[in-house]
């Protein structure tokens, strides 16, 4: 899941369902900022970018130096976090 806030120009890419537990951030660049978010056993929970005006998984995924099925990324689901128009259905 892609979770994507316009107005503050940030967005995280959800790889594990939501509540699972950070147990270490790793900032791969500052400005703008691209963190990961890692479990316990040092799996990606989540990629945060943080000062973007546009982005595309892949070129995310670069950043952050992170490898990822490319049929994954096919079945993203995009979501507004500032939104309440209706989801496609």
């Amino acid at each position: 899941m892609v979770e994507i806030d316009f107005a503050s120009g940030a967005a995280y890419v959800r790889f594990s369902p939501p509540g699972q537990k950070v147990a270490k951030t790793l900032v791969r660049r500052e400005w703008p900022l691209v963190a990961i978010d890692l479990d316990k056993e040092g799996e990606v929970i989540g990629i945060e970018a943080i000062g973007v005006n546009n982005l595309t998984i892949h070129k995310l995924l670069e950043k952050a130096n992170v490898q990822m099925n490319p049929r994954l990324v096919q079945k993203a689901e995009y979501v507004s976090l500032r939104g309440s128009a209706p989801a496609f259905t």
